[in-house]
């Protein structure tokens, strides 16, 4: 039996899509929620939902960027200063190197910054150590989850060279986006001289002394029911470790994160609501390019000449829309939505140059701002859209899928005679 979508429902809806940035829609809360057995465990499923964070790349920024002024603010002036992004090639803090270079444009230009992508380049600094002057090394990561990993990386490949630079200067600072509160004081224990700077620090979603639901009774319930689930579907059924997270990045989840978010197991035909897996998040994106497929069949349908292209074939006016016609008519609904623009490049399939040429046509054609928000005409035209879209289509809440209105079309010629009423 299914969730009964009521006024309050929908309202939850709107609620949980706003605090998760419009990274989500209705139809993709309904789906996954078919996939808990009975409105009991929906509902829990919806608790769990409303707690989840979701860390826009802009927020990543200005972490990292609040996190590098503080360590600014307590070293020498004159100190070398070394990044490391913490785990091998293709893992996430290889990946953070993208946001802590543009976090750090906004610093002292004067400061002494370099990168070290790869740990044998610490290694490579022993040798040369006597000419560094207050050596500082910074290791960063998007998540620290148990610290287990953060731990048996430093103490594995790190350690080893670093402990032998000169003119050492402690603590090693360990940067993260979010720290789980367990894994910062793992960190800060198994690693001397470490100190761990985040400014998200989050407890467990299940804690016994930091609770994040009102009733530990009820909280006991949700936790059973999310094991429950999670043992379906992942070998930490509460996340790494038992993490017990419930973050979310605009370009994937970490394995932190509670299955029943991200998880996508072919055995159970799981559908993750924030897919942690490439495969996942082409279905996703795909699901929200369907719709706006729909938007456009309706911009030709009823002439909307702002987004059609006119041609003339054999003496006949004839409108066509184009792809860059329906990017920007995309890009206006989801910057409209509050989407991050890592979300927007993965819908697309576009880079982030290719963004910065369509953000920059969308400013020539007057639907935005120079500060990427929408002008009036930009608002006016994707009101008109949608006004269009719900009308036409018959309400989602009511079970029937979304179609545009059916016309009664009846020929007046058939096989070259005239057909009467």
């Amino acid at each position: 039996m299914g969730m009964l979508i009521d006024d309050n429902l929908q309202f939850q809806f709107e609620l949980i899509r706003r605090r998760l940035k419009n990274s989500i829609t209705d139809s993709n809360i309904l789906r996954w929620l078919e996939n808990f057995d009975n409105i009991s465990d929906q509902h829990f499923a919806l608790e769990i939902l409303t707690l989840v964070e979701y860390i826009t790349s802009y927020e990543m920024l200005e972490c990292y960027s609040k996190s590098f002024e503080h360590i600014f603010a307590n070293i020498p002036a004159n100190s070398q200063i070394f990044i490391h992004p913490l785990g091998n090639y293709t893992k996430s803090g290889t990946a953070m190197v993208y946001y802590a270079k543009k976090a750090l444009a906004a610093h002292d230009p004067a400061l002494s910054i370099s990168f070290l992508p790869h740990y044998t380049e610490i290694k490579n600094l022993v040798d040369t150590s006597a000419q560094l002057n207050n050596p500082i090394f910074i290791f960063i990561d998007d998540i620290f989850g148990t610290g287990n990993t953060t731990i048996d990386y430093f103490q594995t490949y790190i350690n080893p060279f670093i402990t032998k630079v000169n003119n050492l200067t402690k603590p090693f600072y360990f940067v993260a986006i979010v720290a789980m509160e367990e894994a910062k004081n793992k960190i800060e224990k198994n690693i001397a001289h470490s100190c761990v700077v985040s400014n998200i620090v989050r407890s467990q979603a299940f804690s016994q002394t930091k609770l994040l639901f009102n009733d530990k009774d009820q909280a006991k319930k949700i936790r059973e029911c999310c094991y429950s689930y999670g043992c379906k579907l992942y070998k930490h059924p509460l996340g790494f470790k038992n993490s017990q997270a419930l973050i979310v990045f605009p370009y994937g989840t970490p394995n932190n994160t509670l299955p029943i978010i991200w998880a996508d197991s072919n055995n159970t035909n799981w559908y993750p609501i924030f897919p942690r897996f490439f495969g996942s998040k082409l279905s996703h994106a795909k699901e929200i390019r369907n719709e706006l497929s729909y938007w456009m069949a309706l911009v030709k349908v009823f002439n909307i000449n702002e987004l059609l292209i006119r041609k003339k074939i054999d003496n006949k006016k004839c409108d066509f829309t184009n792809r860059q016609n329906f990017q920007l008519l995309a890009l206006l609904k989801l910057i409209y939505e509050k989407s991050d623009f890592t979300v927007i490049c993965q819908i697309l399939g576009i880079f982030d140059n290719d963004l910065q040429d369509l953000l920059a046509f969308a400013i020539k054609k007057l639907y935005l701002t120079s500060n990427k928000q929408l002008t009036d005409k930009g608002f006016k035209l994707l009101s008109r859209i949608k006004k269009l879209a719900d009308t036409q289509k018959t309400s989602f809440f009511a079970g029937k899928s979304l179609a545009l209105k059916e016309i009664n079309y009846r020929p007046v010629i058939f096989r070259g005679k005239s057909i009467t009423n």
